[in-house]
């Protein structure tokens, strides 16, 4: 009758729009190195076009081209201490996209093209684990923002990790969610 949704950046803000239309179905969130989106219209533009731009770059040069743009951004800056096999799992995972798809992705369902749901997460009241690595200060402060807006939420900074806390940090990610969903099944009902 109800899910635990564990969502991770993109995915997780699908999962906090799923949450927003059909809170009765969710019984817990795990949300990881997300946002409810960009709130500031100009911001959004800003976005928009770059990913734009970023799209048609992916169409023209193909996705090593992007793979090797993307693996660059400073967001990913702390995997590149990540042991050499992690990091060519990753890599090759990247390469596997099609340049439609990725190229949709960022028109369709990027962080511009959805527009933000910070002024409605007031409303969640599911129990919530919100994860961020302490070194991704942009979706740490999201991160904080979510904590402050959903009445059931706790925010958990991970330590020497960044945007990817399930990557680069797996086993305190792996404890974390264990540990929630024990207290969710024990403290709230769990969910069927």
């Amino acid at each position: 009758d109800k899910a635990a949704i564990i969502g991770y950046s993109l995915g997780g803000r699908t999962a906090l729009r799923f949450a927003l239309e059909h809170p009765e179905r969710v019984a817990a969130l795990v949300l990881e190195g997300t946002s409810g989106g960009i709130s500031d219209s100009r911001q959004r533009e800003v976005r928009r076009e770059s990913d734009d731009a970023l799209a048609r770059m992916i169409e023209t040069e193909g996705v090593e081209a992007f793979v090797n743009y993307w693996e660059n951004l400073p967001i990913w800056e702390s995997q590149k201490s990540l042991a050499e096999d992690v990091r060519n799992t990753m890599r090759r995972h990247r390469l596997g996209g099609s340049r439609r798809g990725l190229a949709n992705s960022l028109r369709g369902a990027g962080v511009a093209a959805t527009g933000s749901v910070d002024s409605r997460l007031v409303s969640l009241t599911m129990p919530a684990l919100i994860v961020a690595g302490a070194l991704d200060e942009k979706f740490a402060a999201a991160g904080r923002v979510m904590e402050a807006s959903m009445g059931s939420a706790r925010l958990e900074l991970v330590d020497g990790a960044g945007h990817a806390v399930h990557v680069e940090r797996p086993a305190v990610f792996g404890d974390l969610v264990e540990h929630f969903f024990d207290e969710v099944r024990t403290s709230h009902g769990g969910w069927r």
